[in-house]
C-alpha cells in the first residue's frame, strides 16, 4: 500500500469496517453522505519533539517494542501527498490536528512559521475541494505545560485560551469545523487512572475531577473566541463512547458498576457542554456539581468516536473497586482474514 494512502487511512478503518457491512446487508447510504479521513499531529507529522508525549516514549517499557514516533509518517513535509491521497479516497473532509507544542514549543513564544504551514495546509484542502475539520487538542501538550501540573494544573485553562486564541487569528476565518478536544475522557482514564498515557498516574475516579473541570473550563473560554474569527463556525468536542456492560449479568454490583461508569465516563461531560452543570458521582469517592461560567450550550455537533465495549465488574478488594475488561478480538465478519485485538460490536 502507498506510504502516503496507509497514513490517512488510519482513521477511515472503522469507516471501511462499517461500509462493507452496510454493503453486506444490502443497505447503501444516503445521497450526498460526506466521507472524512481523520488523523493527529503526533502520529503522523514527525519531529514533534517538544511535546509530553515524546518525552514519554524515551523511557523503556512504556511503548511496544521500544518504538518513538521519531517521524512517523513525515506528514509534515509530505502534507501535500496526503491531499492526494485524500482524493484518492474521495474523501470531502479531513479531521486532522494542529500540534500546540509546535506552535507554542515556549510558554508565550509562538513559532510564526509553523503557523503559516498550517494555514498553507488548510487553504490547499479547501483548494481541492476538502473541508478542513481542525482538532485543536489530540492527547498532546507542550512539555512547559506539562512540566506545570499538565490538566490539573488550575493555569491550564487559560493557557489553553493564549493557544487557540493565537490559532484563531491566524486562520479561524479559513476554518468552519472545530474539534476543541478529541476524547477528553481517555485523556483522563488512559493518564491519570491506567498510567499508560502522559502524566502516567494511577489513581481512581477521583483523580479524573480536576483534568475534567479544567478542560470544560477552557472548553467554555474559547467557544466565543472561534466564533468571534468565523460566526458561521461549527465548534465542539469528540467523545469517546464505549458500551459498558456488567461482565456478570447476574450480578446487581456488576449491573450497578456498568451505570457508574457510563454516567461517569461517557456523559459527564457531553452533558456538562448542554447544561453547563459539571456532575460526577461515585458513593464515598466524589460527588461533584458545580456550574462552569460560559460552558453552557458550547457545542454545535456532538463528536462520536466509537470503537467496542468494556465489561464491567465490582472488586471489593480493590481501592478502585470498579475494575473494566476488553472482550478478546476475533476474526472480523466483514474483513476477511483480518484480525483486531478489540471485538468489533456492530448493533446492525
Amino acid at each position: 500500500m502507498n506510504r502516503r494512502l496507509a497514513s490517512v487511512r488510519g482513521g477511515f478503518v472503522f469507516i471501511v469496517l462499517l461500509l462493507m457491512g452496510f454493503s453486506a446487508h444490502g443497505a447503501r447510504f444516503p445521497e450526498g453522505f460526506s466521507w472524512c479521513a481523520s488523523t493527529a499531529a503526533h502520529q503522523i507529522e514527525g519531529g514533534n519533539y517538544n511535546n509530553d508525549w515524546w518525552e514519554w516514549e524515551q523511557t523503556p517499557g512504556r511503548i511496544k517494542n521500544g518504538e518513538t514516533s521519531e517521524r512517523a509518517t513525515g506528514s509534515w513535509e509530505l502534507w501535500r501527498e496526503d491531499i492526494e491521497a485524500l482524493k484518492q479516497l474521495k474523501a470531502s473532509r479531513y479531521r486532522f490536528s494542529v500540534e500546540w507544542a509546535r506552535i507554542e514549543p515556549r510558554e508565550g513564544e509562538f513559532d510564526q512559521a509553523v503557523i503559516a504551514r498550517y494555514l498553507e495546509q488548510i487553504r490547499a484542502l479547501r483548494e481541492n475541494g476538502i473541508e478542513p475539520f481542525v482538532t485543536l487538542h489530540h492527547f498532546t501538550n507542550p512539555i512547559w505545560f506539562a512540566r506545570k501540573g499538565g490538566w490539573s494544573w488550575p493555569g491550564a485553562p487559560e493557557a489553553f485560551e493564549k493557544y487557540v486564541n493565537r490559532v484563531a487569528e491566524a486562520f479561524g476565518a479559513e476554518v468552519d469545523s472545530w474539534v476543541t478536544f478529541n476524547e477528553p475522557t481517555v485523556l483522563g482514564l488512559a493518564g491519570y487512572i491506567e498510567g499508560i498515557f502522559p502524566p502516567g498516574r494511577k489513581g481512581d475516579v477521583a483523580d479524573l475531577v480536576e483534568p475534567f473541570r479544567h478542560i470544560l473550563m477552557a472548553h467554555a473560554r474559547v467557544y466565543p473566541i472561534l466564533h468571534h474569527f468565523n460566526p458561521r463556525a461549527r465548534v465542539g468536542m469528540a467523545h469517546h463512547l464505549r458500551v459498558f456492560e456488567p461482565k456478570s449479568s447476574w450480578n446487581p454490583l456488576d449491573s450497578w458498576a456498568a451505570d457508574m461508569a457510563d454516567k461517569n465516563i461517557n456523559w459527564a461531560l457531553p452533558r456538562a457542554l448542554e447544561s453547563g452543570r459539571f456532575t460526577m458521582y461515585f458513593p464515598g469517592k466524589i460527588d461533584v456539581d458545580e456550574v462552569i461560567e460560559g460552558l453552557a450550550g458550547t457545542h454545535d455537533f456532538m463528536g462520536v468516536n466509537y470503537y467496542t465495549r468494556d465489561l464491567i465488574s465490582v472488586n471489593l478488594l480493590s481501592s478502585r473497586i470498579i475494575e473494566r475488561s476488553i472482550p478478546e478480538g476475533r476474526p472480523c465478519p466483514i474483513w476477511a482474514g483480518r484480525s483486531m485485538s478489540w471485538r468489533v460490536f456492530i448493533g446492525f
